[in-house]
């Protein structure tokens, strides 16, 4: 197990027989050609609250915070350690 997902609620997971499983995502679709992942997130998620947030009350999970998580993985002046599981398989996040 990585550390990552004690940490973190991921897209998708895999389960003890390594199938993908929902968790943020409730569904995907795969592009013909398969460079094209699409996620419909879960509409029952939210951030806790934090001062962060507006009038300190948690939000429901926007797509925009995904593209945003995955523009500043391969971001090269954050030089996320993580980074290399993407590279050259992340073109841009949209």
């Amino acid at each position: 197990m990585w550390a990552i997902h004690q940490l973190y609620n991921t897209l998708i997971e895999v389960d003890d027989d390594m199938h993908l499983k929902p968790s943020l995502a409730k569904s995907w679709d795969v592009s013909a050609d398969n460079i094209t992942f699409t996620f419909h997130l879960r509409t029952d998620v939210y951030f806790q609250d934090d001062a962060a947030f507006i009038n300190g009350k948690g939000r429901l999970l926007k797509a925009s915070d995904v593209v945003y998580s995955f523009n500043r993985i391969v971001d090269k002046d954050v030089a996320s350690p993580g980074a290399w599981i993407f590279n050259s398989r992340v073109d841009t996040a949209n």
